[in-house]
């Protein structure tokens, strides 16, 4: 049987606040602003920071913040 990705989170030695947030993550349920409004939220649904819409690829991959940081893990933990 392969391995499943999702597992390997519980085993890592992290917190376990991030294993919970990754395993959000990984599943697509971080509440963003573009989620939020498929549940009939009513509010702005556009990056406070730039005013593009907020999804999850926005937040984490698109962001200019977000490229720093992940190049940044990367250096400091030695991953690809």
């Amino acid at each position: 049987m392969a391995s499943r990705p999702h597992k390997e989170i519980w085993k890592m030695k992290l917190p376990l606040t991030i294993k919970i947030f990754t395993w959000f993550f990984k599943k697509g349920v971080v509440l963003t602003k573009d989620s939020l409004a498929r549940r009939n939220w009513h509010g702005n649904t556009h990056c406070c920071l730039c005013s593009k819409i907020e999804t999850i690829q926005h937040l984490f991959f698109e962001r200019r913040y977000a490229k720093f940081l992940r190049r940044a893990l990367h250096t400091v933990f030695g991953t690809v």
